[in-house]
């Protein structure tokens, strides 16, 4: 009889509690046990399950002022087994009071691109409205793709308010496969459009890339950008004029 090794039974995965507190009353609002290896995003999930607020609209602090990004592991902020995060709740309720989708930038033919105005301006800022702005952008010029919403919420990152060191931005916008004559001159004043002459500060820019096949939110317009170049998309939000701009590219050669 042919001899079969005993299976070795698993280790267990260490665990962390996370207590989340209200940043401004200190009232405690979410205590939560969760995998060290897990991360903040996975924090955020837990407080809207528990008390409703959008995970998009959760803004976790460690040591009363130090902000997380979503991918940070708790692991790095735990004492004796147990994480405390502040929670700021981020304005997000407001409204798109108008779009303009489809616009075109010279030379940047490549690039699609829409502009909102919201209302009140600082929701601008929020990842739930520039997310809305994405979705609205999308639905209109490319109404037969299939939309993956929670696949999209999964894709998006917190980029630098710096537009001119933006990861990937100038990629995007500069050197696409058949070339952009005139991009690399015309790229820092489109970036000054963008920002209106007001401090980084008022500026919140947010990325919604697909990478690879598990990150395909948007399948047909991502279709051609998978084939090597990349599938960028980006939402820049101004909260001082309330205005989001989308841009978004996708091509092969």
């Amino acid at each position: 009889m042919p001899h079969h090794k005993e299976a070795k039974p698993c280790a267990p995965v260490a665990s962390l509690t996370v207590n989340v507190s209200n940043g401004l009353s200190g009232d405690a609002m979410c205590r939560v046990t969760l995998p060290e290896n897990g991360c903040v995003r996975a924090v955020k999930i837990e407080v809207e399950k528990t008390t409703g607020i959008p995970a998009l609209a959760c803004q976790l602090l460690y040591d009363s002022g130090f902000e997380l990004g979503d991918d940070e592991h708790l692991k790095a902020y735990a004492i004796e087994g147990e994480v405390k995060f502040e929670l700021v709740k981020l304005p997000h309720e407001g409204s798109v009071v108008r779009e303009d989708i489809g616009v075109s930038i010279r030379p940047f033919s490549h690039v699609q691109v829409a502009k909102f105005c919201i209302e009140p301006s600082a929701v601008a800022a929020s990842p739930i409205m520039q997310r809305d702005c994405v979705l609205r952008m999308f639905r209109k010029m490319f109404p037969t793709d299939d939309i993956d919403e929670n696949l999209l919420s999964q894709c998006m990152r917190r980029e630098t308010s710096d537009l001119l060191t933006c990861p990937s931005l100038d990629q995007m916008m500069c050197y696409p496969p058949m070339g952009c004559e005139g991009a690399e001159e015309y790229f820092p004043a489109l970036m000054e459009d963008l920002r209106e002459g007001v401090g980084q500060d008022e500026i919140f820019v947010h990325s919604w890339h697909v990478k690879d096949e598990d990150t395909v939110w948007c399948p047909k317009f991502a279709q051609m950008g998978l084939e090597w170049w990349g599938v960028y998309i980006f939402s820049v939000g101004n909260r001082h004029s309330g205005r989001v701009t989308v841009l978004a590219a996708s091509t092969t050669d």
